[in-house]
């Protein structure tokens, strides 16, 4: 075998301070991820790097791409118009392709000389799900989950738009409907009142189902003395769509929000714009066809 160590990139998925290309700095996690317990602040390339050695791994890490970044490179290259990613899946977030005029030097950590001299065009990660604070419509059922997050201001966006809260969000509804308007005989099933217990994955398969096996899926996951009807049911699925229907205006306001920036920032007038592709990763868009 070559003495050469293996090049190799890695696609991140959580908050860095990136510092380099193939440097960044562990930042919190959010919905209650530990991997990075104890490494806050530690470059994720070292620790990587230093486990692969451990190992009597050949590889040398040459590039950390945050998982948006790394979707709409990819893409990018079977359809040059790509200029956008978005994942949407347990998280959210997503990356722009912008000029770098747009950034001061400093913001690009340490690159050679001659990155700075020949770059035009940098592929952003936007960190999307960090916005909204303050912006964001609350109702009672998002009050009722963040009283009840450990960290009720990380990631606001995350909170009304990925998979892992739309099944949350749903449950109090549904829990409150059941209380007060009857649904499921006025019976909550056990296990429906502990948190996070309906999961985004089985309100999914409960809207594509017929009713009489989302019946079966519901109550196998969720018991009661007082199964649910086939009208419960549809309520269900009605309670799904709307907290879906709202997650997809707020992403599709980012994107927007996105898309607005980068026509200003390269002289682009709209009615002017050709065609221009969002790639896209994750399981809402990807199992959740509605979602599209």
């Amino acid at each position: 075998m070559s003495k050469a160590p293996l090049s190799m990139g890695m696609s991140w998925s959580f908050p860095i301070e990136q510092t380099s290309l193939r440097s960044g700095l562990l930042q919190e996690m959010g919905k209650n991820f530990l991997a990075a317990h104890g490494l806050i602040g530690r470059d994720l390339g070292d620790i990587i790097q230093e486990s692969c050695s451990r190992i009597g791994l050949n590889v040398q890490l040459d590039a950390i791409v945050n998982d948006s970044s790394a979707t709409l490179l990819s893409k990018a290259y079977l359809d040059q118009t790509t200029r956008f990613a978005l994942i949407l899946g347990t998280g959210v977030n997503a990356a722009v392709h912008l000029p770098v005029h747009m950034f001061s030097q400093e913001k690009f950590g340490v690159r050679p000389a001659s990155w700075h001299e020949s770059a035009k065009h940098v592929i952003v990660n936007t960190e999307l799900s960090m916005f909204g604070s303050g912006i964001l419509p609350y109702t009672r059922w998002d009050r009722a989950l963040l009283a009840t997050h450990s960290r009720p201001d990380f990631q606001p966006l995350e909170h009304f738009v990925s998979g892992g809260y739309l099944g949350e969000i749903s449950r109090l509804i549904l829990v409150e409907g059941i209380e007060t308007a009857g649904l499921m005989g006025g019976i909550v099933p056990p296990s429906l009142m502990e948190r996070y217990s309906l999961e985004t994955e089985t309100l999914s398969h409960i809207e594509s189902a017929t009713l009489s096996n989302a019946v079966q899926l519901f109550t196998s996951k969720h018991p009661s003395s007082c199964p649910p009807t086939h009208s419960d049911i549809l309520a269900i699925r009605q309670i799904a769509s709307h907290v879906a229907y709202r997650a997809s205006g707020v992403v599709a306001a980012g994107i927007h929000g996105l898309w607005q920036m980068r026509n200003i920032a390269e002289g682009i007038q709209a009615d002017k714009l050709s065609h221009t592709l969002v790639a896209y990763n994750g399981s809402i868009l990807e199992s959740r066809v509605r979602a599209k």
